[in-house]
């Protein structure tokens, strides 16, 4: 994860090699799971009586995969029904009946397809997660597909996250058919759609499957037909979510987990999550900076100085430092410059996360990293919040209102997933600070490789302004649409860009690199603001380059669902493992990249 510098009271954060159990220890887990499928499958092939019925059996071995929005037992028998139109009961006449032997040794193959299908299914659907990972929640979740993918979320800490998002809806479906894919289950967009037309009305679905013995089948058969065959009302994945989060905490096992916290420290993921969020931050404060003194001179404070940690909300602490070099640490001579590269960006926002928990690893020693990162996720990334002594009472409320205002992820009044993040800031306020706000910003300003740590420590803590900002800072009447600043640059495959222009519109834009007479872009659309601590859509290029370009959900871009869907199936250059550690140096390259030529004086 990282490593700590111990200077004093200072405790400064770098990054170092991620976690990742034995080959032993992998291979126990996905041993255990499978014996888990087995007896899934038992229950499953008891329930439909499928060795006295050829037809079931034949549907039971072909397309009972476990991929669906109910429980396990559930997707395997409401996958084998549901796997033709013709949904009667069994007719016995002329069918073989195969050997018992035979049957268990199909079952347990189908038991591997399925757990395949399952991981595939995790893989797509969430960045930065290895296979070990998705095995090692499934094993929490036994088995069970979207009470796994809700312990992610909960443990990432995504309080904003919703299955019905415009964001999450197409990459679930996407997922559940590649998912199907893997599992080999022979008409998986089949698959996809009769689940997506059951998603309003599962309660109807689990009653007729728990009801369904083998003494009387036909009714529930017939039951579930007309389930299907009548018209759909709209698609509710909420439910299917809501369902199997009552799944989680009727599990005594994934209840514990919950309750208790997860056994080993996912600080890597969180991390991520938390730098989606600073991504954000640097939006809104690019499209508040005035456009002319951005491009001509406040681009190259912005990259050394331009941090989102001090006393008031990120955004504002972006501003104000990166004013405050400028003025205090003026170049020369500085170029005009229409594009703040990927690399610069995302090097300056890791720094800026390695700022935060330095701060507070600083303030508070008996604290652990994972516990602090915990913290600031809890916190929406805002110092004034995470540190309780920070701030007096009067400066945290005016602080707490002005942020209502300006940053729509403070999430302090949400319900939480889990009570992990609550108890996070809870733990907080039980600390008594080890060091002083000074010493504190030093650490900070030191481990995100600030020019001048020691002056811009003295500034932060003698800071009496505690006001946010809320409208740009510019005296211009700039026309609508025209071009603020480019603030990301994916140089892999299609080139793509979030263009913020006065009022604050984002703009994605993408462009074939190949092409040099045609400056046409093959994609241009306006995209929105990311949601904070929610689902993202994902692009294969950007996650390697550790970019974090604002992509459409809807549409088709280069790097989308596809070529991750090649990742996932093993058949891209690049995979799933690679994607992730191709990721990680990205976000963990703190000192100079290439990008540093246009800028004098950047290190």
């Amino acid at each position: 994860m990282s490593y700590v510098e111990i200077c004093g009271v200072r405790r400064v954060i770098r990054p170092q090699r991620r976690y990742m159990p034995s080959r032993k220890e992998q291979d126990e887990a996905w041993s255990r799971l499978l014996s888990k499928m087995d007896a899934f499958y038992a229950e499953a092939s008891d329930r439909l009586a499928v060795r006295s019925r050829p037809l079931t059996l034949a549907r039971f071995l072909d397309a009972g995969i476990c991929v669906g929005l109910l429980d396990p037992v559930s997707n395997i028998m409401a996958n084998a029904i549901c796997s033709s139109d013709d949904l009667q009961p069994d007719h016995t006449d002329d069918q073989v009946i195969l050997p018992g032997a035979v049957v268990d040794e199909k079952r347990d193959e189908l038991g591997r397809r399925s757990l395949d299908g399952l991981v595939a299914f995790l893989l797509y659907f969430f960045p930065y997660l290895p296979k070990w990972e998705a095995v090692r929640y499934l094993l929490l979740a036994d088995a069970d597909l979207l009470a796994a993918a809700g312990l992610i979320v909960a443990d990432r800490g995504m309080a904003r996250f919703s299955l019905d998002s415009n964001v999450a809806t197409p990459a679930f479906e996407e997922a559940v058919t590649l998912g199907a894919q893997i599992a080999k289950h022979s008409q998986p967009k089949l698959l996809v759609h009769v689940w997506m037309m059951l998603s309003s009305r599962l309660h109807q679905v689990q009653a007729l499957l728990l009801e369904m013995q083998p003494h009387s089948p036909r009714q529930n058969l017939d039951d579930l037909k007309v389930l299907i065959e009548e018209p759909a009302a709209p698609y509710s994945l909420s439910l299917s979510w809501d369902l199997a989060g009552s799944r989680l905490l009727s599990n005594s096992s994934s209840n514990s987990i919950i309750v208790a916290g997860m056994p080993y420290q996912h600080t890597r993921s969180l991390r991520m999550v938390l730098l989606d969020t600073i991504h954000g931050f640097y939006l809104k404060a690019l499209a508040m900076l005035p456009r002319s003194e951005l491009r001509s001179r406040l681009h190259r404070s912005l990259l050394r100085a331009g941090h989102c940690y001090g006393p008031m909300d990120p955004v504002s602490n972006i501003i104000f430092n990166t004013i405050w070099y400028d003025v205090n640490f003026p170049a020369a001579v500085t170029p005009v410059l229409d594009v703040i590269g990927p690399n610069s960006l995302t090097r300056l926002e890791s720094r800026s996360f390695y700022g935060l928990i330095s701060f507070l690893q600083t303030r508070y020693h008996d604290l652990s990293e994972h516990q602090i990162v915990r913290c600031l996720v809890a916190a929406s990334g805002q110092l004034s919040v995470a540190d309780p002594n920070l701030l007096s009472d009067a400066e945290e409320l005016e602080v707490e209102q002005n942020q209502q205002q300006h940053c729509s992820d403070d999430r302090r009044r949400d319900h939480w997933l889990s009570s992990l993040y609550d108890d996070a800031l809870g733990k907080m306020k039980q600390q008594s600070p080890c060091a002083d706000v000074q010493e504190a910003y030093a650490a900070a300003a030191t481990a995100a490789w600030h020019p001048n740590p020691e002056e811009q420590a003295k500034f932060l803590a003698s800071w009496k302004e505690k006001r946010s900002l809320t409208f740009p800072i510019t005296s211009e009447d700039e026309p609508t649409f025209d071009l603020h600043i480019i603030c990301c640059v994916n140089e892999d495959g299609d080139s793509g860009s979030g263009d913020i222009s006065y009022p604050a519109v984002l703009f994605f834009a993408e462009f074939d690199n190949e092409k040099e007479d045609d400056a046409a872009p093959l994609l241009l659309c306006q995209v929105h603001e990311p949601t904070p601590f929610a689902e993202h859509v994902r692009c294969l290029y950007c996650e390697a380059a550790g970019a974090r370009i604002v992509h459409p959900p809807s549409l088709k871009f280069h790097g989308g669902g596809n070529e991750l869907e090649e990742v996932i199936r093993g058949v891209h250059s690049l995979s799933n493992d690679q994607l992730i550690c191709k990721n990680e140096h990205a976000v963990q390259h703190l000192y100079g990249v290439e990008e540093d030529f246009m800028y004098i004086d950047v290190n």
